[in-house]
């Protein structure tokens, strides 16, 4: 059975990390307005041939929607799905939930400026502590948005599931194989009960990508014969604040640089990418293996950027792939591309170009995010089916995959990963 040896997993990174904190945690973080608790341990099948739905929003019906996590993932988040409510027209905010108070009324008074009419959060519907989250479903909402560090969401999913209430979880919906289990047990109840379940992959919902793609399944390339996913983020220089702050504070504030949060790169902002090509290819990959020999070095903070990895398909397909980690002020860059036999696919740029070089389409519609919140709201509003969580389980999975055969070192297999 192949893994990531001991310490290099963000699972075994977590357990280090909370039984060397528990001094901070019985302590320090009380003082901080955060209850004594860590962070926690750590499903439809996909169905990546079809497009997103679009459906009719339901006029009148006022969606209240509770957020948790106001960092600048939660701002992203609630701005989005504020946005393309002007066209619902019915939505409002009407609680949030964060581990800091800091965080919290900075986000309620960039939104009430923004969107007066739709952020209504009372004192009572302010829900402070690492535990806010639970606070916050007993608040009258029908709609929550998880934005809080990945590590979370498993355990944030299952209690908004069990709490009746439909969803929005940002991607990644885990950071290892335990927490992608956990997800998928708690959407077969929110698929019982017929709950909404969105996730941070719009990439699916936007116009541009939907038309490329359909161009790609038309043959406008010939065969697919390779792929390449490659992105470089900037890493975020970290706020350490004042001396008063412990360390997990400073860790959850600056849970980007963390793989015990995070997953790592491979995992949090990789994950769309490899969701794309999962999407063009019609399936998950049958194997990951590295194109380097020696292992990264585990590192929490994540200094080193992890080894590309070679994914093969089913078809034969083969996709290079990796996540490079750059300087704050460093060019961020993404290569999205797809080869075939009479052509390659810019898929970033929405661009086919044929076998000479010569540009043969062009996608005549960007658009944002806001198809996906769009689609979301309206799903609430129609009583309809509407759940992302296939697509996301095999997307993270997959970015999981690459991780595990970055950091070991070796060829992984997609079925070794339940076994490891």
């Amino acid at each position: 059975t192949v893994g990531p040896p001991a310490g290099d997993r963000p699972e075994d990174s977590r357990r280090h990390f909370i039984r060397g904190s528990s001094l901070l945690l019985a302590g320090a973080l009380p003082a901080a307005g955060l209850p004594a608790t860590g962070p926690p341990a750590a499903a439809a099948s996909a169905d990546s041939l079809r497009h997103p739905p679009t459906i009719a929003p339901a006029a009148g019906r006022v969606i209240k929607v509770g957020l948790v996590g106001c960092g600048s993932r939660g701002m992203t988040v609630v701005n989005n799905l504020l946005a393309a409510s002007l066209l619902h027209g019915c939505v409002q905010l009407t609680a949030v939930a964060d581990a800091f108070p800091d965080s919290l009324q900075r986000i309620l008074r960039g939104l009430k400026g923004k969107y007066p009419q739709q952020v209504s959060v009372d004192s009572t519907s302010r829900c402070l502590g690492l535990d806010g989250y639970r606070q916050l479903l007993d608040r009258d909402v029908d709609l929550v948005l998880l934005a809080t560090p990945p590590a979370f969401r498993p355990q944030h999913f299952e209690a908004v599931v069990a709490a009746g209430k439909h969803i929005y979880a940002e991607k990644p919906i885990a950071i290892d194989v335990m927490g992608v289990e956990r997800f998928q047990a708690a959407n077969q109840l929110a698929l019982e009960q017929r709950l909404v379940v969105g996730v941070g992959l719009p990439r699916r919902f936007q116009p541009q990508y939907q038309a490329t793609v359909a161009q790609l399944r038309s043959g406008a390339i010939g065969q697919i014969v390779s792929a390449q996913a490659i992105q470089s983020v900037r890493q975020p220089r970290a706020n350490r604040g004042g001396k008063s702050r412990s360390e997990l504070e400073v860790q959850l504030r600056n849970w980007t640089q963390h793989a015990w949060a995070s997953g790592g790169p491979w995992v949090e902002p990789h994950v769309q990418n490899l969701d794309v090509i999962n999407w063009v290819l019609g399936d998950h990959p049958l194997e990951a293996k590295p194109l380097e020999a020696k292992p990264q070095r585990a590192d929490s903070k994540q200094h080193d950027g992890p080894s590309p990895i070679e994914f093969r398909y089913a078809s034969g397909v083969s996709v290079l792939s990796q996540c490079l980690l750059i300087d704050d002020n460093g060019p961020a860059r993404l290569s999205l591309t797809v080869q075939g036999s009479r052509g390659h696919c810019d898929l970033a740029a929405g661009k086919i170009f044929d076998s000479n070089g010569r540009l043969a389409w062009r996608a005549t519609s960007a658009g944002g995010e806001d198809g996906l919140m769009q689609s979301l709201l309206a799903a609430i509003g129609e009583g309809a089916q509407f759940n992302q969580a296939g697509d996301a389980v095999e997307a993270t999975l997959t970015a999981i995959l690459g991780r595990t055969a970055s950091s070991h070192g070796q060829r992984v297999g997609w079925d070794e990963l339940h076994s490891s």
